[in-house]
């Protein structure tokens, strides 16, 4: 017979990996260190999860969504395409990257472990590449986007993310704002030459 799911178990599942991915991070939190904090058998979470990578992605997405939600917010009135590409590239590469203790870096664990048989999907990396293209072209100008399409421009700043996320976890020197408004400066002088 099936179990019943029900949606306080699933909670208490998805808040005990939080707290483990935080404190421990991905590597070193097992499925039965999950299952025990939630205080449920470590059969049960196959009941609602069928790997640590799919309850990550569970946990991370939407953590990471909040954090775009404050980009957008932030980029609310800002209209010169110079400034909103500015302030995505600093919160893709320097604040989000920053945030809750580096748990961006988290994220490069677990893609770099995962397999197929971990049910890895880049569905929600689709969303977000096209949340990103929404906040580069409010209001952009033609001519900014004239040889690179918003969701390449997209693609190239959350490819980034990963390495910016890897690089401030490692380095006491963190990316700065002056690095962001150099690669903007060879951007624009790219897509004008």
């Amino acid at each position: 017979m099936s179990q019943v799911k029900k949606a306080e178990v699933r909670q208490a599942i998805l808040h005990s990996a939080n707290s483990l991915f935080r404190e421990n991070g991905f590597a070193a939190t097992t499925m039965a260190k999950i299952a025990r904090r939630a205080d449920v058998g470590t059969s049960t979470i196959y009941v609602y999860f069928r790997s640590k990578v799919e309850i990550f992605f569970e946990v991370y997405i939407p953590w990471l969504e909040e954090q775009l939600a404050a980009m957008e917010v932030a980029l609310v009135g800002i209209k010169a395409p110079r400034e909103r590409l500015r302030l995505v590239m600093e919160w893709m590469w320097i604040r989000i990257p920053a945030q809750d203790n580096y748990f961006s870096n988290e994220l490069i664990v677990t893609i770099a472990t995962a397999t197929p048989r971990d049910f890895y999907t880049t569905e929600p990396f689709t969303r977000i590449r096209s949340r990103l293209a929404n906040a580069l072209t409010n209001e952009l100008s033609k001519e900014c986007c004239a040889r690179m399409p918003a969701l390449d421009l997209a693609l190239i700043i959350l490819m980034a993310f990963d390495g910016f996320s890897i690089r401030v976890h490692l380095e006491a020197e963190p990316t700065t704002p002056q690095f962001v408004e150099r690669l903007i400066d060879w951007f624009l002088c790219a897509q004008l030459d």
